[in-house]
């Protein structure tokens, strides 16, 4: 596993984070330990989840308990005993939960204390919006953040345009010889300003397959193909 400093953090975190959007639903909560055991087994260090994974009904799938786990709490009993070894960062942010979500500064307090409690820490390393809030103001949320030394980035859903962009990565990947995760994820880690990319894992055997993305190396001139399709 490799590893970079995440933005002006100072702190080192792996290139590959494990997301955990689908923790209770695929993987399920009595197969999540064994997922994240995976992960730091494979010198995964950083974990992304969110206040709403696992429980919202887009992550519905066949079989799947209606009452099931937030994400937070199968991954916060995955790391006990672990917790000091990674870096987690958690969001809030999804104005779906009702008309007081969003990034207002009470919303944010109120998630922060929810999220620690659900995820067993007295700490979140990376705290960040998850979608932008056009009823709060943006200096009223980035105070907020800056009162409490906490992260945020915020990043808007996938486009038309974007969606075509990847039929394309599909396509060169194929002519490559490659599969269009593994060539996404070696451009991106390619990036400067990209110190990890989130993904996501059901199953042990997909964390291996994941971890090894960071040993991918594409050619200068692919890289420039890849670069000019995302500029599109």
């Amino acid at each position: 596993m490799e590893y970079a400093v995440l933005g002006p953090t100072g702190v080192e975190v792996s290139r590959i984070c494990l997301g955990t959007a689908t923790f209770g639903v695929a993987p399920r909560a009595d197969e999540a330990e064994e997922v994240v055991h995976a992960a730091l087994d494979a010198g995964i260090t950083f974990f992304d989840t969110a206040n709403v994974y696992g429980t919202l009904s887009v992550f519905d799938q066949s079989g799947a308990a209606a009452d099931r786990e937030p994400a937070e709490v199968i991954l916060g009993r995955a790391l006990e005993g672990r917790r000091d070894e990674v870096v987690l960062a958690t969001k809030s942010g999804e104005r779906r939960l009702g008309p007081g979500a969003g990034l207002s500064r009470r919303h944010i307090v109120q998630q922060v204390e929810h999220s620690l409690r659900r995820l067993r820490t007295d700490y979140i390393d990376v705290y960040y919006a998850h979608f932008p809030d056009p009823h709060t103001p943006l200096e009223q949320t980035l105070l907020a953040y800056d009162d409490t030394g906490w992260q945020r980035f915020s990043g808007p859903g996938f486009s038309d345009a974007e969606l075509e962009v990847g039929r394309e990565v599909e396509r060169l990947s194929r002519e490559w010889g490659g599969r269009p995760h593994e060539v996404s994820r070696a451009w991106l880690l390619s990036r400067q300003a990209v110190a990890s990319a989130i993904v996501g894992a059901e199953t042990p055997a997909e964390i291996t397959a994941n971890a090894a993305a960071t040993d991918i190396v594409l050619e200068q001139e692919q890289l420039d193909t890849l670069t000019a399709l995302s500029t599109r």
